[in-house]
């Protein structure tokens, strides 16, 4: 490698048109091998045994299996070895590790004389409980006892897609709190698992708060520390950005005073400043906004009542806070005049 790199080397010194052509084409090269990377890592390769190759014995068949709410697996279950009366009861097991959590279940009658097996297991102690990452990968089982007294623990198999045809909300959403997300899926051998997704570094809002004499917001800070310095910016959208550092920091909540007096100076009046909230943490920059929810369109759903805020004698500024289709958090702003109260 290293004798090819000096005759590359030799050949761009004697050929000064070769040394254009390669500082024009280089650009174009590492771009499109950096996107193909990241498409590559972005698409996940999932090798699944063919069926003939997977290990045999009894196994649960999933029908539906999905966390809705980001906290709960919601099973429904058929079993086709058992008959349907000869299960008194049943449990569902996820399995971590060393750690196991039992929930119930609830046993009933299929179509065709099979036992079916329908559970809601709840995957955390609390909602901010903090979420467990590792293994990625969970194992699910069923432990059914039937009437003569025998346990059978079962594997899970299968994992069908949930049919979701477009509605308001997502299939798996992330954990409204702790922001993991909880997928299942086949694993190699074919058994059913629970796939396990850290959170990205989200700036979350946790409570904005619009009146005469208040503005303020509250921003969380998920799946990444605080660092030393921080910094809100207010960018507008047609040029100018006002900089506040945070009024306090809280574990992970940063309490941030809207700059009204700076937000007014940059929006004039007659027509409305759109701004965006950026979080810079350190050397990284986050777009503030709410990303913790099951919503399709969160623009549609989470209205924010505007609000005029006082700014100085004769001067105030209408708020009118939304969020995109994304999530992020924006701010359209108009500089308006009070009436003076003239001394008598």
């Amino acid at each position: 490698m290293s004798v090819l790199i000096h005759r590359l080397r030799q050949l761009v010194r004697r050929w000064p048109a070769l040394r254009i052509w390669l500082r024009a084409v280089a650009p174009k090269v590492v771009g499109g091998y950096r996107a193909g990377r990241g498409a590559l890592a972005r698409r996940r390769w999932r090798f699944v045994l063919p069926e003939r190759l997977q290990p045999r014995g009894p196994a649960a068949l999933v029908r539906f299996a999905g966390v809705l709410d980001g906290q709960t697996l919601n099973l429904d279950l058929r079993i086709p070895q058992l008959p349907a009366g000869s299960v008194q009861a049943a449990e569902i097991h996820v399995v971590q590790g060393d750690v196991r959590r039992t929930g119930p279940a609830r046993v009933h009658p299929a179509d065709g004389g099979a036992t079916a097996v329908t559970a809601a297991v709840l995957l955390k102690d609390s909602p901010a409980a903090s979420p467990v990452t590792r293994p990625r990968r969970w194992r699910l089982e069923c432990v059914l006892q039937t009437a003569s007294g025998e346990r059978h623990r079962l594997p899970l198999r299968h994992a069908p897609a949930p049919r979701w045809a477009g509605g308001p909300t997502v299939a798996a959403p992330r954990a409204p709190i702790t922001g993991e997300r909880y997928v299942p899926e086949v694993a190699w051998s074919g058994r059913t698992v629970l796939r396990v997704s850290p959170p990205p570094p989200l700036a979350e809002v946790d409570r904005l708060l619009l009146s005469w004499t208040t503005a303020l917001v509250e921003i969380r800070m998920v799946g990444v520390a605080p660092a030393r310095s921080m910094a809100v910016e207010f960018q507008g959208r047609d040029g100018g950005v006002v900089t506040v550092t945070p009024e306090s920091c809280e574990g992970d909540t940063l309490r941030v005073r809207l700059p009204v007096a700076g937000l007014a100076a940059h929006a004039g009046s007659g027509r409305e400043s759109t701004f965006d909230v950026w979080l810079v943490n350190g050397s990284r920059r986050f777009r503030v906004g709410r990303r913790l929810h099951d919503l399709t369109n969160p623009k549609q759903v989470l209205r924010i009542a505007p609000a005029i805020v006082w700014v100085d004698e004769g001067a105030a500024l209408r708020v009118r806070p939304y969020y995109t289709s994304a999530g992020n958090l924006a701010l359209a702003c108009i500089a308006m005049e009070s009436v003076r109260r003239e001394a008598r």
